[in-house]
């Protein structure tokens, strides 16, 4: 349920004023026949839902909090400038995927596993599945839902100049910003704790769990809750030029930083970015760095060009309707792409923390990670990684190296041939990445494959692809 209400105020021939103001009330969600339950965090106790109030069917509050503010305005100082400036919040409930929903918790799902690590030894043949408990009491993993879970709040704002430079160009100029907070996100809710004295005594890696005292049968808790932040800073300018002698474009640049304490529970494909649960569920912060789409410059250029022959066009225009058919009245259009490299999170695969049990560990940093002969079999300095020493947490953030960039230019050439009235058909020969240049994915980033750590060997652009198109229209 949400009550809203904005209007715009004249205050001069210059000046509008838009003010605004939204309410939302987030309702929890409720199973239909109460079927779910979830878990305490402090005492691994089991809670059930339970016929009655909204909050003791969904085993989570309401939000009741949800004011969002809008401010904007538009103010032309002179004949050719215009400003425009906004600042609002919004407020979005995500989830975090189907599969950690508190209707999938015993007594009406189960699910269990035993973790071997180098606490524990490994399993053997001989033993089989006698160490999975039989699923008659909540074991193994389960799901937790924070009972304080919220919304995210995201602040926005804005404010750009436009400048009118020719009646057909303007060129627009502006800073956009962002602060989120109570993002929702993964966490393990049971991890691990360290033990005393040398590692290598360290009790079995369950046994240091929290809960292990009041609940030995549970491993990790798919906990979701409302403590992930994000915040980005960009300078946005772009040159347009409307059309004018059949020739029309627009140039983009974009130079920002978006920076996260998390990647988010669906996935960053074809990024060497980290996992969606945090290295250390007990410092999130560790995380925060660089989010894994943050692309430092980004230009896009677009254009249509309708070429200068035939009826009515610059040359040709008393050509003959066999040559017209055939040479006038094409159009070129294409966009061109380039954009810096994304983040690269280097990992160590031999977990030496003895504590993780979700998300990528990560190394000591101890050099550049960039190699002064820099190329696509070597794009990371093993060197400049070392492995933390057993039982700690490596000290490398998120993001400490990037990935290549990315260049693209598609193109199209066009033309309609009338067929009477309004019928025509249209052609189209269209070119996906038309200089068949790679783009390059990341590299290896695992210190502990180091035959492979570094190389490139995948791309994340296709090869040149043309395809003829022809179209009917009536």
């Amino acid at each position: 349920m949400a009550l809203f209400v904005q209007d715009d105020f004249k205050l001069t021939p210059e000046l509008t004023l838009n003010l605004g103001m939204r309410w939302a009330y987030t309702q929890p969600v409720v199973e239909k026949d109460d079927r779910q339950s979830n878990f305490d965090l402090r005492t691994g106790e089991q809670i059930v839902a339970s016929p009655g109030s909204r909050e003791s069917r969904a085993l989570y509050s309401a939000y009741t909090k949800g004011f969002e503010p809008r401010l904007g305005f538009a103010w032309r100082p002179a004949e050719r400038w215009v400003m425009r400036a906004g600042y609002g919040i919004t407020q979005y409930m995500e989830g975090t995927g189907a599969n950690l929903r508190l209707p999938l918790n015993p007594p009406f799902f189960f699910e269990s596993f035993v973790q071997y690590d180098a606490t524990t030894g490994p399993g053997t043949l001989a033993a089989g599945f006698a160490d999975v408990r039989p699923l008659d009491q909540p074991s193994g993993q389960v799901r937790a839902w924070d009972p304080n879970l919220r919304p995210q709040l995201t602040q926005q704002w804005n404010v750009f100049a436009e400048h009118l430079l020719t009646p057909s160009m303007s060129a627009n100029v502006g800073y956009v910003g962002h602060k989120a907070t109570n993002l929702v996100a993964p966490v393990e809710g049971n991890q691990p704790l360290p033990g005393e004295g040398d590692p290598s005594t360290w009790a079995p890696l369950q046994q240091r769990r929290p809960l292990f005292a009041t609940a030995p049968l549970l491993t990790n808790i798919s906990t979701t809750a409302s403590r992930g932040r994000s915040d980005y800073n960009a300078l946005q300018a772009s040159l347009r030029q409307r059309l004018q002698d059949g020739f029309e474009y627009l140039a983009s640049y974009t130079l920002s930083r978006t920076r996260t304490n998390n990647l988010g529970y669906y996935g960053s494909g074809g990024v060497a970015a980290e996992g969606a649960y945090w290295m250390n569920a007990y410092e999130p912060e560790w995380n925060y760095g660089p989010a894994f789409f943050d692309a430092r410059h980004n230009l896009v250029f677009s254009a249509n060009y309708e070429l200068p022959f035939g009826q009515g066009r610059r040359w040709g225009s008393d050509a003959s309707p066999l040559v017209n058919g055939v040479l006038g009245g094409w159009r070129l259009s294409g966009i061109f792409q380039a954009r810096s490299g994304f983040p690269i999170t280097v990992t160590d695969g031999s977990n030496p923390s003895l504590q993780g049990v979700r998300s990528n560990e990560r190394p000591n940093c101890v050099g550049d990670p960039k190699p002064a002969d820099q190329s696509v079999d070597r794009w990371l300095d093993i060197n400049a990684f070392s492995r933390a020493p057993r039982g700690t947490w490596g000290d490398c953030g998120i993001g400490v190296a990037r990935a290549p960039g990315y260049r693209n230019i598609d193109a199209v050439l066009a033309k309609r041939f009338h067929a009477g009235g309004e019928r025509y058909f249209e052609f189209r020969a269209e070119a996906f990445n038309l200089t068949n240049t790679p783009s390059f994915g990341p590299p290896a980033r695992d210190i502990n494959a180091p035959n492979t750590f570094g190389r490139i060997t995948s791309t994340v652009s296709s090869a040149r692809t043309v395809e003829l198109v022809l179209k009917f229209f009536f």
